[in-house]
């Protein structure tokens, strides 16, 4: 009992940590071109840890019953308990180390299109594509939509006051070619 009284604070403390992330991964396709570099990495963690979580608890939860149902007996171990919860710890670590480079793989050889939004008339500038946001206050954009792929590419810093007196057009721009390996590694 007194175990208990020292996980319930630490997972709500947890819980209450994770809530903020959660608010960034449910915005909307355009809300997410908004996010800086570091609210897209903790949303890109935190799915990868909630993804790990879920199949590791799932695993865990079927170890537990089949050994539970393999035995015929209704009584609960702690053998049982331990080799199941050892069993979810061995399935979550896999799938942390995993997961990333797994969607980035199915990113990279499977998704042939990526969404890009316009921003028309720009004065001494014209149209440019958003490419992510410098900071909370400064867009980075480029003339060219697939400049995030490209080696050489130009960017422009606009302040996103700018950026609100525009109007803007939502594009769906085909990626550009990537051989076999740049894929594979990420290149």
């Amino acid at each position: 009992m007194k175990f208990l009284s020292y996980i319930i604070p630490l997972a709500l403390t947890v819980f209450g940590a994770l809530i903020p992330i959660n608010a960034l991964n449910s915005k909307t396709i355009f809300g997410k071109t908004f996010l800086t570099d570091e609210q897209k990495i903790k949303v890109k963690y935190f799915n990868t840890i909630l993804l790990a979580f879920i199949i590791a608890t799932a695993v865990a939860y079927f170890t537990f019953a089949i050994k539970v149902n393999a035995t015929n007996e209704f009584q609960v171990t702690s053998k049982d308990i331990s080799s199941s919860l050892v069993w979810g710890i061995a399935i979550f670590i896999i799938f942390l180390m995993i997961t990333s480079p797994v969607v980035k793989w199915i990113d990279n050889f499977f998704i042939k299109d990526h969404i890009k939004y316009k921003v028309t008339q720009i004065e001494q500038i014209g149209d440019v594509y958003i490419i992510r946001m410098h900071d909370k206050d400064t867009c980075i954009c480029s003339k060219d939509p697939n400049a995030e792929f490209l080696q050489d590419s130009e960017y422009i810093l606009i302040a996103m006051q700018e950026i609100y007196e525009k109007r803007i057009l939502e594009g769906k721009i085909p990626k550009p070619p990537k051989s076999f390996w740049s894929k594979l590694l990420d290149l």
